[in-house]
């Protein structure tokens, strides 16, 4: 084996390679239709019979299911809708995901695979210490970086994030050498200890900063090598707990063998070719959660020229960008329909829009609200903050109370005004 790979698999070559998506592609879908309800359903009102998915191209037959479905599917039939293969005591633990949705985990699966070959590609080895800024309640995401590192026998600061000066200390005390989390923590992070009277490179062993859950710019990753020393890989979490990473060969982003990812026309759905920008649509070979061509609702393209690490994966572009008003803000997706009901709870606001910013490297989340003319502004902003925080986890940074009719009959729901370099 190549010790600079995790597992021989990723230097398959490409005849290899494309026999071994075609075995995965056969076997998921039948193992779909045969065991998860949902998937079966899907498939029947297509009329797709398994046997007629051979390769990657006839996966355009399948129609894609999207995070809004899913949810959808799991309010009508809890917990699961019906897309699961076994019930839901045989998962180690059963999260929440970016928004509403349920997310299991198993003990071992190709979720742990993913992630370890994420770590394993940027540098992560045995006796490393890494501190990760994700948050662990009720989402899945820190307890997929746990994953990851018991699958190479990492230790974890399960830090995760809110109390900056906390982390900085942990920091002193434990002395982690790789960080994870997004990019913008890690350098509010480093400025707390400079005024807290440290340097980072004489004071911390920190050496490798593995981000991602937001794009990175270019300015910030400068920053961070070149003022800093840290060594950054960037990874782009494509879909429920799928990861592209990067070897550091170049900030293209390998695709793991544990999925298969498509990029497709947002609209027909049809398979794009390399270079063609497009949505990434993912189907999970997992046994116990056979998810076919799941919709993102990212915009990314990819190339399938061979890597100088001696990777032979597809490689994505890495995230480019949103389909339609969803977007991923503070490392979470806000959906127009959930903020919109959470909203519904509080008669008193007649009208809102949020408004996202960034300041610093920070995302900066708004609420501008029109109010019923006797409503009390301090219990309105907080019962908003509450029942924002219940849906999707996310702290609201600004509610701002502004005149009747000063939105657009036609307003987006969700405004994003961050600027990517």
């Amino acid at each position: 084996m190549d010790t600079s790979f995790y597992s021989d698999e990723e230097g398959m070559p490409g005849e290899q390679r494309q026999k071994y998506y075609n075995e995965k592609i056969r076997w998921i879908v039948e193992h779909a239709y045969r065991n998860s309800p949902a998937m079966k359903r899907k498939l029947d009102q297509a009329d797709i019979k398994p046997s007629t998915i051979r390769n990657e191209r006839d996966m355009q037959q399948i129609p894609v299911t999207t995070l809004e479905e899913i949810i959808e599917l799991q309010k009508a039939n809890p917990p699961f809708g019906g897309l699961m293969t076994v019930p839901p005591n045989s998962f180690t633990r059963l999260c929440m995901g970016m928004g509403t949705e349920i997310w299991p985990m198993s003990s071992s699966g190709i979720m742990h695979e993913m992630v370890a070959k994420t770590y394993y590609a940027a540098g992560v080895r045995k006796g490393d210490i890494m501190l990760s800024t994700i948050p662990f309640h009720p989402i899945y995401s820190g307890w997929v970086v746990d994953a990851g590192c018991q699958r190479l026998g990492v230790t974890l600061i399960p830090a995760g994030w809110g109390n900056t000066e906390r982390t900085v200390e942990m920091m002193r005390r434990l002395k982690p050498t790789v960080y994870q989390g997004i990019g913008n923590s890690l350098i509010e992070i480093i400025r707390k200890s400079e005024e807290l009277g440290y340097n980072l490179r004489r004071d911390f062993p920190l050496r490798l900063a593995i981000v991602g859950g937001e794009k990175l710019s270019t300015s910030l990753r400068s920053s961070l090598e070149n003022d800093y020393g840290i060594t950054i890989r960037d990874s782009y979490a494509v879909g429920r707990g799928a990861m592209a990473y990067e070897c550091g060969h170049g900030t293209w982003k390998h695709v793991p063998e544990q999925i298969l990812i498509e990029v497709v026309d947002p609209v027909a759905k049809r398979q794009l070719g390399p270079m063609e920008p497009g949505e990434p649509v993912v189907t999970y070979f997992d046994d116990r959660y056979p998810l076919l061509r799941f919709a993102t609702g990212d915009i990314t393209y990819y190339t399938d020229e061979p890597c100088a690490c001696g990777r032979t994966s597809r490689r994505l572009a890495g995230w480019l960008g949103r389909i339609g008003e969803a977007i991923k803000v503070k490392e979470r997706f806000m959906h127009p329909k959930e903020i919109e009901g959470a909203v519904r709870d509080i008669p008193e606001i007649l009208d809102f829009q949020v408004v996202v910013t960034q300041h610093e490297h920070r995302d900066v989340l708004t609420f501008n609200v029109e109010l019923a003319r006797q409503a009390d502004r301090a219990k309105v902003g907080e019962s908003l903050r509450e029942r924002i925080r219940t849906v999707s986890t996310l702290e609201i940074d600004n509610v701002n109370v502004i005149e009747h009719g000063a939105l657009p009959h036609d307003h987006k729901r969700i405004l994003d005004t961050r600027v990517w370099d």
